[in-house]
């Protein structure tokens, strides 16, 4: 191996314990983007209007987030508190629908004659909406085309995380009410700007039509849920080798055995 290769190996090996790959795509396009988001706004300068974003004690972890210190807040969850988007703007990440793309017959890769083993592969196509949330309109203005920016110049780091393209076709929205996105009583009206812009994510898989494995087949499936408390911050569904990280008190994790003979 070159020493090109050498260095590129070693540059994916880090990026992807900065950014584990667990299968479920629909978390872990959300998971690439709220911590490219959490960083990209943490090297911001604090007290420039720049929307410091401040980490909690957790190196290179998903949150926690340093609330009293923080100028922005970055999250994917639910609605928020009118308490906190009072004290600093918010950013909140929501997804949109997903599907596949079918971009070739059967999806069809390649095949080794020695074992039978088909892989194929296939683009999922998707979509995300960041609003971009504060008291004054100009603000979340502001805030949403940093966003914006943000993506679009570093579209070839995100892609590196897992993405197969994103960064195009961006558009920034018009100020809008954030009735959907903020909740509790207040007397003032908060202003959400919306960041729109479409993904894609690129699966494989091979499968093995061999006597052996029709044999039986057994299949364990994990469905992971975090539980809502009421808190702005949730603890991270997965630990940072990507398994499951079972041990959290905000994380639900049931799984089941399907076996065929």
């Amino acid at each position: 191996m070159s020493v090109r290769s050498e260095d590129i190996a070693a540059r994916d090996a880090l990026v992807l314990q900065a950014n584990p790959r667990t299968g479920n795509w629909l978390s872990d396009t959300k998971d690439i983007l709220i911590r490219f988001l959490q960083e990209y706004f943490a090297l911001q300068t604090p007290g420039e209007g720049m929307f410091h974003f401040a980490k909690g004690n957790i190196e290179g972890a998903l949150g926690p987030t340093d609330e009293e210190n923080t100028e922005v807040i970055i999250t994917d969850a639910g609605s928020l508190g009118t308490d906190v988007v009072e004290k600093r703007p918010a950013i909140v990440l929501a997804r949109g629908p997903f599907a596949y793309a079918n971009t070739a017959l059967d999806n069809f890769l390649g095949q080794e004659d020695a074992d039978e083993t088909r892989t194929h592969t296939d683009l999922l196509t998707g979509s995300f909406v960041i609003n971009c949330v504060s008291r004054n309109g100009l603000e979340a203005e502001k805030l949403a085309l940093l966003v914006a920016k943000a993506i679009r110049v570093h579209r070839r780091r995100i892609q590196l995380a897992g993405f197969f393209q994103i960064g195009q076709r961006i558009r920034v929205g018009s100020e809008s009410p954030a009735n959907g996105i903020i909740s509790g009583d207040s007397e003032e009206d908060f202003i959400a700007v919306p960041v729109t812009f479409p993904v894609y994510y690129q699966e494989t898989f091979s499968v093995q039509t061999t006597a052996t494995t029709l044999a039986k087949i057994t299949a364990t499936v994990y469905a992971v849920a975090r539980k809502f408390n009421g808190s702005l911050l949730y603890p991270d569904s997965y630990n940072h080798d990507g398994t499951i990280n079972a041990s959290s008190d905000g994380v639900v994790v049931s799984s089941w055995t399907v076996a065929s003979s």
